[in-house]
């Protein structure tokens, strides 16, 4: 009888698993093939870097309604993008196929959606149900997500380590054994890095960048984040200057790079001239990005090019994005202010209007329309100079009323949708051409007050209750901010009392703290002509 300990023979026979252990083909082929069986080398051809795979005729088929189905345009894309991150030859043509054509019946449905609506007709009561097209849709969307899941998940496990983002805390212990096992490897010391600055562990954070700098110097983001932590954190500017240049230095054609290290420039106060200068001689690399064609646009603007601005505006399609709402309208706006204020400088008062009222309307192309409750009370000031000159005197008060309007308590510089300070100074010059002198100097004394009573505040801003005006990158001193405002402010309303001396002084107080504000340079400009 068989026992439990030998079980021989009986049912069941051996147990699984049971016998010598398999040799591993490694093992075999050192061991040089025991048991002489014959062996032949498999030719397999090299898959990654050769053509996309065909895809079928039925991805691009003509619709019923004769357009054509976007399947095709669905796989493309997403095959160039496995190729780029070195995958294509991981994921089958027929996974790739399934879902090209579930987000493009999805794409259908939604468009069906939108040109049906969202009710039909009970084809036997006809009473109003929901289009057939939204339950459809939702089957496609859920189908299209988990097949992209089961793509990307291929990626996840295949990819290059550019793609690679530890986040969980017990990904710490795993960096930890890593940089035991490989002592001399750069990688798991950058992952890590990443990780403790998330944590807020901005020494530990250091460390391992440095450490990662140290064993693969090549690597450009490591010094880019090296940047960001010695400015922000150890409050080390020249540390950071001289990491970014590292950065840009390796990576010369990274235009997030080229953004970043030209905000520390702004920083640390490199003069306009320089910092357009550069620029020019990298044009193929700000125009990858709105942000930093913007800021070209701004450095024009503040070395007084601007035709140049403008013209460079209307050449290009902005794309909005948040925090960027309302920087190339002001760039737009000044440009032709400026442009239209020459004009009237030279008495070419037809020129003038012309231009200045190209400024009330923003073209399609800047990508952003204006806020509900926009003032332009500086252009339509000069608007009513420029009517008043050619004799139309009643469209000249038109114009200086509707440059008197808008509330006369000065704000602060946080927000992008604050009122601009010169919107008062602007509404006093108009009261005083509507005979109205008392107002006048009423808002005058409101700038010079505030910018007095808010010099020495403590500033703090809530990040998230609107968007903020400028570049996030590094750390702002909001303090330095406030004050540079105030002294703006403080110019506007000697500038409106008629004291030029003082208010020159104070134009130059602000630029001092910051001579990238282009009003203050703007108002400086004026008193000293």
């Amino acid at each position: 009888m068989p026992t439990k300990s030998n079980n021989t023979g009986g049912r069941g026979g051996a147990r699984p698993g049971a016998g010598r252990k398999k040799s591993a083909v490694k093992e075999k082929a050192e061991n040089g093939n025991p048991g002489g069986r014959r062996l032949e080398v498999l030719d397999i051809p090299e898959v990654e870097g050769v053509d996309m795979p065909k895809p079928h005729e039925f991805l691009s088929a003509e619709q019923r309604d004769g357009s054509t189905l976007q399947a095709e345009e669905i796989y493309t894309e997403t095959w160039e993008w496995l190729k780029k991150v070195g995958c294509a030859a991981k994921v089958s043509p027929q996974l790739l196929e399934r879902y090209a054509m579930c987000s493009a019946r999805w794409i259908q449905c939604e468009e069906m959606t939108n040109r049906m609506g969202f009710l039909s007709k009970h084809p036997t009561t006809q009473k109003p149900i929901p289009s057939p097209f939204i339950n459809i849709g939702i089957n496609y969307m859920n189908q299209a997500v988990r097949l992209w899941n089961e793509i990307f998940q291929i990626v996840k496990e295949n990819c290059s380590t550019d793609y690679c983002f530890p986040n969980k805390l017990e990904d710490i212990l795993v960096l930890i054994d890593a940089q035991k096992q490989d002592p001399d490897g750069a990688n798991a010391f950058y992952y890590l890095g990443n990780l403790w600055y998330d944590k807020l562990q901005y020494d530990q954070a250091i460390s391992c960048w440095e450490t990662a700098a140290e064993k693969k110097p090549g690597f450009a983001i490591t010094w880019r984040n090296l940047s960001l932590a010695y400015y922000n954190k150890r409050k080390d500017p020249e540390k950071a200057k001289a990491a970014l240049e590292k950065a840009a230095e390796l990576a010369p054609n990274d235009a997030r790079i080229f953004l970043e290290l030209d905000q520390l420039y702004r920083k640390l106060e490199m003069p306009v001239a320089e910092r357009l200068s550069r620029y020019e001689k990298a044009k193929e690399i700000f125009m990858q990005r709105d942000d930093l064609m913007i800021e070209y646009v701004t450095l024009l603007n503040l070395s007084g090019h601007y035709k140049e601005a403008y013209d460079f505006i209307m050449a290009h399609r902005f794309h909005p994005w948040e925090g960027g709402e309302g920087k190339v309208t002001t760039q737009y706006t000044t440009s032709l202010l400026e442009l239209g204020k020459a004009e009237i400088a030279k008495e070419h008062w037809s020129e003038a209007k012309e231009i200045l009222e190209k400024a009330l309307v923003y073209p399609e192309n800047l990508g952003e329309g204006k806020l509900e409750g926009t003032k332009d009370n500086h252009i339509h000031y000069y608007l009513g100079l420029a009517k008043e000159h050619l004799g139309e005197n009643e469209a000249a008060k038109e114009e200086y009323e509707a440059a008197s309007i808008g509330t006369d308590e000065p704000a602060g510089m946080m927000y992008y949708n604050d009122q601009p300070a010169d919107m008062i100074y602007y509404q006093g010059l108009a009261k005083e051409k509507l005979g109205l002198p008392v107002e006048a100097k009423s808002r005058y004394y409101r700038l010079l007050d505030y910018g007095e009573r808010h010099l020495y505040d403590k500033m703090r801003v809530e990040y998230f209750a609107v968007s903020l005006p400028d570049f996030m990158i590094f750390d702002d001193d909001l303090d330095k901010r406030n004050k540079t405002h105030c002294y703006y402010l403080m110019g506007l309303g000697y500038l409106g009392l008629g004291d030029k001396e003082k208010a020159a002084e104070a134009f130059r107080n602000a630029m001092q703290l910051d001579p990238t504000h282009l009003n203050a340079g703007r108002y400086l400009k004026m008193v000293e002509e």
